[in-house]
């Protein structure tokens, strides 16, 4: 019998809940946040929220989540985020992709 491979196991997910305030609408925010999820291979979804700020679930490795919130923070170069707040939910299986919502 073949003992396991290092790193042969996965790493942990999880799927997290995450509001962003600010000024995030009309400087491309859910784009940005498309396009950092798509890099970093998570799942899930970004839309704008009635009161100005953009709401998201995402999913993936740990690691890639919490590099995710470190680029929210950040924003696009016209975006001033003043609040990024996470809550982790439960993880939807056979979800593919990154979406914008509207």
């Amino acid at each position: 019998m073949k003992s396991p491979k290092p790193n042969q196991h996965s790493e942990p997910t999880e799927r997290r809940h995450i509001l962003v305030s600010g000024h995030v609408q009309g400087v491309g925010y859910r784009y940005f946040c498309c396009n950092a999820a798509a890099k970093l291979k998570l799942t899930g979804w970004v839309r704008n929220l009635p009161d100005s700020g953009v709401e998201l679930e995402a999913q993936g490795r740990v690691r890639d989540l919490d590099t995710l919130v470190t680029k929210l923070r950040a924003g696009p170069a016209l975006a001033r985020v003043s609040e990024v707040s996470e809550t982790l939910i439960h993880a939807v299986q056979g979800e593919t992709g990154f979406d914008v919502r509207y």
